[in-house]
This record gives structure tokens, C-alpha cells and sequence, in this order.
């Protein structure tokens, strides 16, 4: 990841956590870099309008910064830890007090 990348994910991802922070079902963020950025944002459970809020929030970030090649992903608990999907690339996270 170059500098350039690295800041741009760093501001990509506090916006993207403001923009779904309000979403009670988004448990926790993670942005990792593994050859290409990542964020990827877990939900407690598969539950469609909670989908469709995150993709609106993914679009918002794809548009405010073109310039990041960020793929997002959408993981759903189910009641397993978060720990159960991290990589040892994740580095930037957010996760929601209880």
C-alpha cells in the first residue's frame, strides 16, 4: 500500500464509520490492506434493509474518494466472534460499545 493509499483509507474509513455509526446492527468496521484496500463491515445478522443501508454508505465513499480502488464487504455474525474473522493485515477498527 503506498502513502498515498494508506491516507486516503485512513480518511475513508472515519468517514464510512460516521456514515454508518447510526446503523444499531453494524457491530464493527475493519479496514485491512492486503495488496489492495479493504473495509469490511459486520452486521449482526443477514438482514436486507440493514444491507441496503451499508451499500448506500459504501456509495457515498466510492464517491467521495474515486481515487481509493476500496472493495467492501458485508459479513454477518451470527452470533460468532469478530475475532473468528480477522486477518493479521486488518489495522484500522471500529467496533460498537455495548
Amino acid at each position: 500500500m503506498t502513502t498515498r493509499t494508506s491516507a486516503s483509507l485512513k480518511q475513508a474509513f472515519k468517514r464510512f464509520v460516521k456514515l454508518v455509526e447510526p446503523i444499531e446492527d453494524v457491530r464493527h468496521v475493519v479496514a485491512a490492506d492486503d495488496g489492495e484496500p479493504r473495509i469490511y463491515t459486520f452486521i449482526t445478522g443477514m438482514d436486507e434493509p440493514v444491507m441496503f443501508e451499508v451499500f448506500h454508505a459504501e456509495y457515498r465513499i466510492m464517491e467521495e474518494f474515486p481515487e481509493l480502488p476500496v472493495d467492501f464487504h458485508v459479513r454477518f455474525l451470527e452470533g460468532r466472534p469478530l475475532e473468528s474473522f480477522l486477518r493479521p493485515t486488518s489495522n484500522l477498527t471500529y467496533s460498537r460499545q455495548a
